[in-house]
């Protein structure tokens, strides 16, 4: 029987995963292009960035001007989970392609972390240069920023533990 080469119809990427992936930049949108067969950038199989929506948690993430996604997604350390549809997709959404993102929660333990991503031209591999520049131009990128989370505590007014929860990042 011949068969025909069908794309994935969801792939779902777990905490774990996020944190071992090689990253150019701190996006949502890379992260999907980076790991999902079909997704380059905004487009999907060829299609135009409005193919794709983002949902997280239920709330669609679009800017209402472009029909792509919004300015500020959320950052990679308030991803729990995320789940790309890109075939056969649920009748719930209108795109070919749907990417569901599930964020983290507090709990009743406090957990939080701290992250810096420094980018320069003292990192790498020098490779030989095809162009004509006397020295190669100046990359200094540093990143900074954490996540916190755990039961919301007010001394003598609330306690949380097993009702209220936050997290920020």
């Amino acid at each position: 029987a011949i068969t025909s080469w069908q794309p994935p119809s969801s792939g779902v990427i777990e905490r774990s995963r996020i944190e071992q992936l090689p990253l150019n930049g701190r996006f949502l949108n890379s992260l999907v292009g980076l790991t999902i067969p079909g997704v380059e950038g905004q487009r999907t199989f060829g299609l135009r960035e409005a193919a794709m929506e983002y949902v997280q948690d239920g709330a669609a993430l679009v800017n209402r001007d472009t029909g792509g996604l919004q300015g500020r997604p959320p950052g990679l350390d308030t991803i729990q989970e995320f789940k790309v549809e890109t075939n056969n997709s649920s009748a719930k959404v209108n795109r070919p392609a749907t990417v569901i993102v599930s964020t983290k929660a507090g709990s009743n333990q406090l957990h939080g972390s701290l992250f810096e991503t420094a980018r320069n031209n003292g990192l790498g591999v020098a490779r030989r240069r095809q162009d004509f520049y006397d020295k190669p131009p100046k990359l200094v990128r540093n990143e900074f920023g954490g996540s916190l989370g755990g039961p919301i505590f007010l001394p003598r007014l609330y306690s949380g533990r097993n009702k209220s929860f936050f997290f920020v990042s």
